[in-house]
């Protein structure tokens, strides 16, 4: 799933580190450029406030808590 003006927005979750700290810094000047953004995504989503400033420490407290373990399958 996409959302309106992310369509182009390159990410590979297992990219190396530096192209996937890249692409979150371009998805969110996208965010903060855009000033038409809905009430219903920024409430859905919980990340932003009422005017649609990005809650940082939101967002760094699920980055901490986020598993970093190695994971390797079997086939």
């Amino acid at each position: 799933m996409r959302f309106p003006g992310y369509e182009s927005l390159a990410y590979d979750y297992v990219g190396p580190a530096a192209e996937r700290e890249e692409a979150a810094k371009t998805a969110l000047r996208r965010w903060l450029a855009r000033s038409s953004s809905t009430e219903s995504f920024r409430a859905a989503h919980g990340f932003f406030d009422g005017p649609g400033q990005l809650r940082q420490a939101e967002v760094q407290r699920l980055l901490e808590e986020q598993n970093q373990r190695s994971v390797r399958l079997r086939e």
